[in-house]
């Protein structure tokens, strides 16, 4: 049977008021077109005659699974065809609209996301999981003001959850409200100090307010809780460049690259101090090392134009510059 002839079908099932079998049919054709506009215009009008008969329990365990393995191997698009698939014939089920959310975020579909996990919110209104995952889909796509008020619904359900207070941290500091950024993840601290983003976002506030050493003392404890974490190494020598103590600051950097040389940020670090101490030379090497593993950014542009011009190429620097600017502009 064709897809129109079942698409019939099922609306002479649902005159004869058989949502049960229509619905059954309109979901068998989405099964196989998943856009098809009159299968999902047919649903939405039956759930408003009968909710129940369209609103199948759920999909099994092996569809679930499916998708998951789908993100685990990076079949990202994948997994979110068949989580979308997933959603228009079990538009109840919590687990398929979490596992939507979730690959829209890995695929960078956030406002996609946002819907998802503002779905999923409305299905399992009592879920602080669910309304994190809400929250954090919110920041990832920029709305922060909307991300901290749904985060602190979190915390009414749970007020001891402390990746939403930490959340709360980070979208009051992206909105610019560091003394209620720093009352957060000073929260977040006393409930898990042995969480380490809640000292690198008390760090990133205390620098961002001009208290480079008591923001050092804060990513020194994320360091000791992971002391592998590149960024967090990243963020001590950042500081140590900014206090002036910039043979520290080229020590722990050298250190860092010899178990993190594609780390372009500890590149990038290393080279502004190294030109801080006059080693052009040195520093035009880990300049090049890190436009190599990303696109030229301003700031290293502008270290690059520094050391040409250290090393007396006053053209190439001057070259330099303009396309510097050229990316500012």
């Amino acid at each position: 049977m064709s897809i129109d002839s079942t698409i019939r079908k099922a609306g002479r099932l649902a005159r004869a008021g058989n949502t049960e079998a229509a619905a059954t049919l309109l979901r068998q054709v989405l099964a196989q077109k998943p856009g098809n506009r009159r299968a999902q215009q047919g649903l939405a009008e039956l759930a408003r005659m009968a909710p129940a008969a369209t609103a199948p329990r759920g999909p099994g365990p092996r569809d679930l699974q499916g998708i998951e393995m789908m993100l685990q191997r990076g079949l990202v698009p994948a997994a979110v065809a068949e989580a979308q698939r997933l959603s228009l014939l079990f538009p109840n089920a919590p687990q398929v609209f979490t596992l939507l959310g979730s690959a829209l975020t890995r695929a960078g579909r956030h406002a996609e996301a946002v819907t998802a996990f503002a779905h999923l919110t409305h299905l399992a209104p009592a879920s602080a999981p669910a309304r994190f995952n809400h929250a954090n889909a919110l920041a990832n796509a920029g709305r922060f003001e909307e991300a901290a008020k749904v985060a602190g619904e979190v915390l009414k359900l749970d007020a001891r959850a402390v990746a939403a207070v930490q959340l709360q941290g980070f979208a009051q500091a992206q909105l610019g409200r560091f003394d209620k950024a720093e009352t957060a993840f000073r929260k977040a601290i006393r409930l898990a100090p042995k969480s380490p983003p809640g000292h690198i976002g008390l760090g990133n506030v205390l620098a961002a307010t001009g208290r480079p050493e008591a923001a050092l003392e804060a990513y020194r404890a994320a360091h000791a809780l992971q002391p592998d974490n590149p960024d967090t190494i990243n963020d001590i020598a950042a500081t140590l460049i900014l206090l002036g103590r910039i043979d520290a600051a080229v020590e722990l950097l050298e250190e860092a690259l010899e178990a993190a040389g594609k780390h372009r940020a500890l590149r990038a670090n290393l080279a502004k101090a190294l030109v801080g101490l006059d080693r052009p030379e040195e520093a035009f090497d880990h300049i090049a090392a890190a436009l190599n593993l990303g696109p030229p950014t301003p700031d290293l542009l502008e270290l690059k134009a520094q050391c040409e011009a250290a090393l007396g190429e006053t053209e190439a620097a001057a070259r330099t510059r303009a396309e510097a600017a050229a990316l500012t502009a």
